[in-house]
């Protein structure tokens, strides 16, 4: 619709930003050059989902070298990425080949994709799993290692809008880290030199490798954060006039050649969800964040939890009512993939609707992979399937609206039922 509107790389506009002549970019440093074509045909997911993995940009290369002046130009944050279903897959069963060790980057990444049954199943393979955390969460419960990371007050760094923008922000570090905590360039940094790739990475700390990004405005990081914490080049717009748009064709395609070549349909197209099945009339959506809560973090900060003490699944009052469901019960909702509980809470929602938030575990109750305090009956991870009826085509991820699912209602007694063997089969 911007294309179409011509609201494309104008004032008022979406800009189409490039790359910050004086600032060394993300893309600069993430070596991808370093890695042969034979290692890149590894990677996981590209034969089947081969969006944002190297074969399917592969197309983009000549067109992002003549635009943006980089080969590798990462302007969406994921480029370049292996397919996660697949990566857990070949955690778990070693196909297409076996994969051993997993890290774990601030990421409680046991709650955070869909089929949290076979991410835990995955870890549980692997010969070596660490987790760089702030907390216990139920993925660093799984961990051989737990590494304490800093958090953002305790490190200095240098945002750019996850690549979509050449608006550079400095944040400065306010407190040193705690105890034990380390930046976790400290872990590349010790891997690498222990590696033997530690060429890869000259800069002794993050304050070294931070100056070196803006040392082509000839300044310090220091000295950028104090005097412009917020630094761009001036605008320019419709530069595709000289330089045409980063695509094969140079132009804006609404037809995708890349999807085209890959198999794919070039044009959007809707895919209706399964049938309901008769055991699982209504339909689930999750994802949805709390505004106590940042993704599956902040459930062990007691005031937060004050505000928000448990999960709430909402529904519509004429469903509740079929169900014999009142605000303040709890109930399970299951599809096939799994089952959570939460906290009925009535809303006014579409007939045959279910809401179900993410990311609930309780830091408070019981750790290991028997419980994941509580993540094997809260989590809504558990709840979304990963198979190909709930995978996008292209990219291979799921969505998590729109999956079959039923509800019941739970006496007090047993709204805590579920087990480690349920989670897992």
């Amino acid at each position: 619709m911007r294309a179409l509107t011509g609201n494309l790389d104008v004032p008022g506009g979406e800009l189409l930003h490039g790359f910050h002549s004086a600032i060394v970019s993300e893309s600069e440093l993430e070596l991808h050059d370093s890695l042969s074509d034979q290692q890149k045909a590894k990677q996981l997911g590209s034969d089947t989902y081969p969006a944002f993995t190297y074969r399917g940009t592969a197309a983009l290369r000549e067109p992002t070298k003549r635009v943006w002046g980089h080969e590798y130009a990462n302007i969406v944050s994921g480029s370049y990425m292996a397919n996660p279903t697949s990566v857990f897959r070949a955690m778990a069963d070693g196909n297409p080949y076996p994969v051993k060790a997993f890290i774990s980057l601030g990421n409680n990444t046991v709650m955070s994709f869909a089929n949290m049954q076979l991410i835990v199943r995955a870890l549980m393979n692997q010969d070596l799993v660490v987790a760089f955390e702030h907390i216990m969460t139920p993925t660093a419960q799984l961990a051989d290692f737990v590494l304490p990371g800093d958090s953002w007050l305790e490190r200095p760094a240098l945002s750019d809008g996850f690549g979509w923008t050449s608006i550079f922000r400095t944040s400065e570090q306010v407190n040193a880290p705690q105890g034990e905590c380390r930046n976790v360039f400290d872990l590349w940094k010790g891997l690498a030199d222990r590696m033997g790739l530690g060429d890869h990475f000259p800069w002794s700390n993050v304050a070294e490798l931070l100056d070196h990004r803006v040392a082509r405005l000839g300044k310090t990081f220091d000295e950028l954060a104090r005097e412009s914490p917020v630094n761009m080049e001036r605008l320019r717009y419709k530069k595709y006039e000289t330089a045409g748009f980063a695509t094969p064709s140079g132009k804006v395609e609404l037809h995708s050649s890349i999807l085209e070549a890959l198999g794919f349909d070039p044009l959007p197209y809707f895919r209706d969800a399964p049938a309901n099945p008769a055991e699982f009339p209504l339909t689930v959506f999750t994802g949805v964040r709390e505004p106590e809560y940042f993704q599956t973090g902040q459930r062990h900060i007691a005031s937060l939890r004050t505000r928000n003490p448990e999960p709430q699944a909402f529904l519509n009052a004429e469903d509740a009512g079929h169900y014999g469901l009142e605000d303040g019960d709890w109930a399970e909702v299951s599809t096939e993939q799994g089952s959570c509980t939460a906290k009925i809470s009535i809303r006014d929602m579409p007939k045959g609707l279910v809401r179900i938030p993410h990311g609930w575990w309780k830091p408070e109750t019981k750790q290991g992979a028997d419980h994941l305090s509580s993540a094997w009956i809260h989590a809504d991870a558990q709840i979304c399937p990963d198979s190909s009826d709930y995978l996008d085509r292209e990219q291979g991820i799921p969505h998590f609206r729109g999956m079959a699912c039923s509800i019941r209602k739970l006496s007090t007694a047993n709204s805590f039922g579920s087990t480690i063997e349920t989670g897992l089969s």
